[in-house]
């Protein structure tokens, strides 16, 4: 499920699944092989997709990610990595520090 107006590109999953929002809100449900992997790239973070359900908002304050079920890792500007396990929600400023993780979905 993709936004309108969204900016969005997507990758060659030949090389591992990476993909990229320049603008927008995405929620996908992935099923992948073991050893498979996925990201999507903003310019306040790089979300890791591990076979889960999750959604990503990017605009100019930033980013937010929600996972609705299995986990998302996500890398920070500073090579900080953050684990978002099932029903956690995080928010990532543009300038790339995010804030403390909560249960539930603020703006997802």
């Amino acid at each position: 499920m993709i936004s309108p107006s969204m900016e969005y590109y997507l990758g060659d999953s030949a090389r591992g699944f990476k993909t990229l929002l320049k603008r927008g809100y995405l929620w996908a449900s992935t099923s992948m092989k073991p050893g498979a992997t996925m990201s999507v790239a903003t310019t306040s973070a790089v979300t890791g997709v591990r076979g889960t359900k999750f959604s990503v908002i990017q605009d100019a304050q930033g980013m937010d990610v929600f996972t609705c079920t299995g986990e998302v890792q996500v890398a920070l500007k500073d090579g900080k990595s953050v684990t978002l396990a099932s029903g956690m929600f995080g928010s990532v400023d543009a300038a790339g520090n995010m804030g403390v993780l909560e249960k539930g979905k603020p703006r997802l």
